[in-house]
């Protein structure tokens, strides 16, 4: 097998296990030189999508886990995250994420709601989901949706919408009472998902 083989099969072993996102530190830790990755770029086998990123040829990005690749430290809250969770068909045209206050970063490549938290809180009911590439991206748990939209008024989520997410997520079980007080108890709005939960109960 020559040279240019070998190169292309470890890519495509990479992009593979990556979901055709290939990270420049992955490409070095694979022997990749900085002369190489700009070959395979002129070549069209990986086109740059970010700094640090590319994507592999014939394979579609994800946004949401290239957003979160770029942006450390950010939490899919709100209508993205009802929306990863299954919640909602429609595809979210601009990403809600929440950030800790102080948060670096105020101007983002993408179109974005930004919700501010104290950092103790950023943390709070976040969880894995999975994409509909396969990616592993962050987002909040259905319980601290439905404190977020209990303590929020300007949620930039439909009013509908967000109704129908409630009352689905009580109606049908699928959230723990325990975990939802808990976590309204450390965000204050303990009285406003009371109102709420004895509405829809």
């Amino acid at each position: 097998m020559c040279v240019k083989d070998k190169i292309e099969n470890k890519l495509d072993e990479i992009a593979e296990r990556s979901n055709g996102i290939i990270t420049a530190e992955v490409l070095a830790e694979n022997g990749f030189s900085k002369y190489f990755i700009r070959k395979l770029e002129k070549s069209g086998s990986i086109y740059k999508y970010h700094h640090g990123i590319y994507m592999a040829d014939g394979f579609l990005p994800d946004d949401y886990y290239l957003f979160q690749n770029i942006y450390k430290d950010t939490v899919f809250s709100f209508g993205t995250a009802m929306y990863l969770h299954g919640f909602s068909k429609r595809t979210p045209e601009v990403f809600d994420i929440t950030v800790y206050s102080g948060y670096g970063t105020r101007d983002f490549d993408y179109p974005v709601n930004v919700h501010y938290v104290k950092k103790e809180f950023l943390d709070l009911g976040k969880t894995a989901v999975t994409t509909s590439y396969g990616n592993s991206v962050c987002c909040y748990d259905l319980e601290r949706i439905f404190c977020d939209l209990c303590r929020f008024t300007d949620t930039g989520v439909d009013k509908e919408e967000s109704n129908g997410f409630m009352k689905k997520v009580i109606a049908d079980g699928l959230i723990d009472p325990g975990r939802l007080f808990d976590y309204a108890e450390k965000l204050n709005c303990i009285k406003k998902v009371r109102n709420v939960t004895e509405v829809l109960i």
